[in-house]
């Protein structure tokens, strides 16, 4: 989130811990659909292979062979998903920390602001008492 993004936050109340928590539901929201959408699918192929094979008649072998096919394909989507949590899990730390990263920066920038303030104070006090003299 960039900063304008951040006051324009601000501005409407929302805390920076909120916002976070927003950003972190869409997400959450996104990858519950996306399992699901991948658990029918699965659910989907498994009742096709098995109506194809009650209604065909095949050999003993290929079932067999077919049964096998499925299983890797059910044990593939598992590690599949795992995979996918398991980077859905560092992409939510490494956002964490690019968050507090940009929190650092915004708190730095406005304390740099606060001393080029106190520098600009101290140089109009200083033409003022050499005026003076």
């Amino acid at each position: 989130m960039t900063l304008p993004q951040l006051n324009q936050n601000k501005r409407a109340g929302i805390s920076q811990q909120q916002q976070l928590q927003n950003r972190n539901n869409r997400r959450v929201s996104a990858y519950v659909e996306i399992l699901q959408y991948g658990e029918a699918s699965t659910n989907n192929s498994t009742t096709t292979h098995t109506h194809q094979n009650q209604e065909s008649e095949q050999s003993t072998l290929e079932k067999q062979k077919s049964t096998n096919i499925k299983e890797d394909v059910q044990n593939n989507f598992k590690s599949l998903i795992a995979g996918i949590k398991a980077t859905y899990a560092k992409l939510l730390l490494v956002e964490q920390k690019a968050f507090a990263v940009e929190m650092f920066v915004d708190s730095t920038m406005n304390q740099l602001d606060t001393i080029e303030l106190q520098i600009l104070q101290i140089r109009k006090k200083a033409r003022k008492s050499k005026y003076r003299q």
